[in-house]
């Protein structure tokens, strides 16, 4: 599952039915990270916290029980290593470049 930043400081989520990995994604280290601001939480060492229900906003499949069903999952599996905290309903991401600089 990616958090694609776009050229025009949209979100869009890509892959959504991937439940393996979850990251963000942006053009280049030059990208303006501020699109993000109205879904994270926090942010530590690099990595950004989530609103759940924003990145489930983002999704075309939002209203599908199976997929949310999946994508819960995906946080409960995840929190035992501190990639979601299901209580406070947030999942940690890093970003990745499409290029490098």
């Amino acid at each position: 599952m990616i958090i694609r930043i776009k050229e025009d400081h949209t979100l869009a989520l890509e892959d959504e039915d991937n439940f393996q990995s979850f990251c963000i994604s942006a053009q280049d280290s030059n990208t303006d990270l501020g699109a993000l601001d109205g879904i994270t939480k926090r942010v530590e060492e690099g990595n950004y916290w989530l609103d759940a229900l924003a990145v489930i906003a983002l999704s075309s499949k939002s209203t599908e029980k199976t997929w949310l069903d999946q994508f819960w999952a995906m946080l409960a599996g995840a929190e035992p290593y501190g990639y979601a905290d299901l209580k406070a309903q947030l999942v940690r991401a890093h970003v990745e470049y499409d290029t490098q600089d």
